[in-house]
Order: structure tokens, then sequence, then C-alpha cells
């Protein structure tokens, strides 16, 4: 049996109930204080800055409900998978200097997997800049950097604390892209969790991954292309690991007039090459021969071109909204996968040398190319 507290001889005993009936409450009220004070200190911590958020904040946990972020990509080994991104796009972000963002850029698409088109702030925090998310690429501060500076060019915000995702043909017009040609490829998300000069590196070899074809191609010619300087590219090659080939072409007889008519055209690449052992015709002929610019294969998978068609189209239209400026000269092809191709397009141009590939054209060393020498005027 509880002991009972007899009440002062002054004090009523509907006085000492309501006594103890305040203290009850005093001490609850005390607990209710002290959990609400630890939940509103777990709540600071965990509050992010105002800036890119909605007007309605809600904390940010850890280990998020799945009711939560139905449509959120969940991997815990996002190494193994792969996102599809297009090489030309990825060719105006080296142009643009916006490689930094444009990772970013895919990692949203990678995370939007029923294609809604739009993220929530707090999630794409939640997966970018939290430690123990796999996905994490960087820090919240730095993230607000590549937000604004990729606002309009890859993304537009709203005033709910949603990230809007611009389509690949906004993207493209946006950064100065008419087309997306050759074929998409499937980028490691592993490449985009790592430093920003391998980004840079895969951006570069994806246009070597998506070609149709290795014909050769110039140092100078990918500069224009992808906006990367010689040297640089010499670097990429090495950090994304791109297949070089050398490729060189075997003309006409040796003749001292021939051979200082190909020194005009060709440069210091002509030299006297020696049939030992008569391949070409004859053993021991000499032949003018010259270096061509050096073939290349991307490290990535090439995957089906989809919507591309229609993205296109859309690009297109959008183009059309605007000015139109002067597109870039047609350039004649001279690289052929054949003699009887090389024949075809000698017969359509005579004024123009014509390639074909002498031999395999996955030889691991050196490509030779047979030439159709076009009419001198």
């Amino acid at each position: 049996m509880p002991v009972l507290k007899t009440p002062a001889a002054n004090v009523t005993a509907a006085e000492h109930g309501q006594l103890i009936l305040d203290k009850r409450r005093r001490r609850e009220a005390m607990v209710q204080g002290l959990a609400a004070s630890d939940t509103l200190r777990a709540y600071l911590k965990s509050e992010p800055s105002r800036a890119w958020r909605s007007p309605q904040p809600e904390p940010i946990a850890k280990d998020r409900p799945e009711s939560d972020n139905q449509n959120i990509r969940r991997s815990s080994s996002p190494n193994d998978e792969l996102v599809k991104i297009y090489p030309s796009l990825a060719q105006a972000m080296l142009r643009a200097e916006l490689a930094a963002p444009g990772r970013v850029y895919w990692l949203l698409k990678y995370l939007d997997t029923q294609g809604r088109g739009w993220l929530s702030v707090d999630d794409m925090r939640f997966h970018l800049t939290n430690k123990q998310s796999p996905l994490r690429v960087c820090g919240w501060r730095r993230l607000r950097q590549l937000l604004t500076q990729g606002e309009k060019f890859f993304w537009t915000r709203d005033g709910v604390g949603r990230l809007w995702i611009n389509g690949p043909a906004k993207v493209a017009q946006a950064l100065g892209c008419n087309r997306l040609k050759g074929k998409p490829i499937a980028l490691p998300v592993a490449v985009l969790l790592g430093g920003i000069k391998k980004v840079r590196a895969h951006f570069y070899a994806s246009f070597h991954s998506g070609r149709h074809t290795t014909n050769p191609i110039s140092r100078e010619a990918l500069r224009e292309l992808t906006g990367v300087a010689e040297r640089t590219q010499q670097v990429y090659d090495q950090a994304a690991k791109i297949d070089q080939r050398r490729n060189m072409a075997i003309g006409e007889k040796y003749k001292k007039t021939y051979a200082e008519e190909r020194a005009w055209q060709q440069g210091r690449g002509v030299f006297r090459f020696i049939d030992s052992n008569g391949y070409q015709g004859r053993k021991g002929q000499e032949y003018l021969a010259w270096h061509l610019p050096n073939s290349y294969q991307g490290p990535h998978e090439k995957r089906s071109k989809g919507r591309q068609k229609k993205i296109n189209r859309q690009l297109r239209d959008l183009v059309m909204k605007g000015m139109r400026g002067n597109g870039p000269e047609k350039v004649d092809r001279v690289f052929w996968s054949h003699g009887a191709a090389a024949g075809r397009a000698y017969n359509r141009n005579p004024g123009i040398d014509a390639y074909w590939a002498h031999g395999h054209s996955r030889a691991k060393t050196c490509i030779l190319w047979g030439i159709v020498p076009g009419k001198k005027h």
C-alpha cells in the first residue's frame, strides 16, 4: 500500500490535491519541453541554407522513407550502372566550359527514373551532397554555385522547391548545338562521380565513341569540333584510354615530279616507300607514301538512337524560331571503306583524292590506305 503524506495543518485536503496535480503537470511539461528542444536542435543541425529551397522547408533526414521518393533511383552500387549521354551535347559543354554543371545535369537525368522532368531540390541535395549518399559529388555550397552556373542552360527552378530539368533539345539550343550527331553512348556513373578532369576527358572521348567510322581525323579538326586544344587532347587520350592507330597512304609510283607535287599538298609527311614484299606489285617497286592523321576508338559502348530523330526535329523547330545564321560549309568526303566506293566518289568529283582502306580497318598498329589520285588542274 502506498504511503500518503498527511497535509499540513493549515492546508485543506482540496488544496493539497491541487498542489499534487500542479506538480505533476509541471513535471510533464518539463519532459515535453526537453523532447521538443532535442527535436528542434536536431532540426536546426540538419536545416540547410534557404537558397534553392521551398518557401516552407522540411528537415532532411538521413534515412528517408520509401514513400517520400518513389521516383528517385536507389542504388547501393551506382558504380556498376550506366547513363545515356549524347556526344554532341558533351562536346557543346566542353566548348562552353560548362563541364562541371553538365556533369550535374547527367546525374539529374540518371536520378529521374520516371522521366517526370523535375526533381525536388531537397531530394537532389540529399543524393548529391550527403556524405552517406553513394552519389555524392560535391558539397552543398559548391552545388549551389553549379546550380546558378547552369541556370537556363540545363534547368530552371520554380517557387515551390522543384528543379525542372531541360530536355536535350533545349539544352542543345542553349549551347549552340544545331544537331545531335553520331550515336549516344553509355557512360559509367562512376566517371561522373570522379574528378572533373576525368569527366572532361570522357566528354571528349564520347566524340570518338559515338562516331560511325574510325576514319582519320586531324588534331586541328578535333579542336574545332570539341574546343579542346591539341596538347589537352593528348592528355585526355591517356585519361580516358582512347585507342589510337596510325594511318599511312600509299600513292602512285615514285617519280620526282610527283614527289614535289605531293610535298606541296601533304607537307613533310611524304616519303619514299619501297615495297620489298611485292604487296602493291613488283617486288622492290618504289611508291610515294605519306602519313595521314590518326584514327581513334573511344572506350564507351554505343546505344541505340531511340528518340534522337525526334529530338533533332524539336531542335530544328527551336532553331527556326530564332535567327538562323550561316551554317558550316559542306566538306567533301575523302575516306571510304573500300575501293569501289572510292572509285564512285572519284567519278562524281575527279578533282579530289579518294582514299580507301587497303587491308583490315581494325589493324592494331597501322592502317594502310589506297588512293585514287584526283586530277591536277
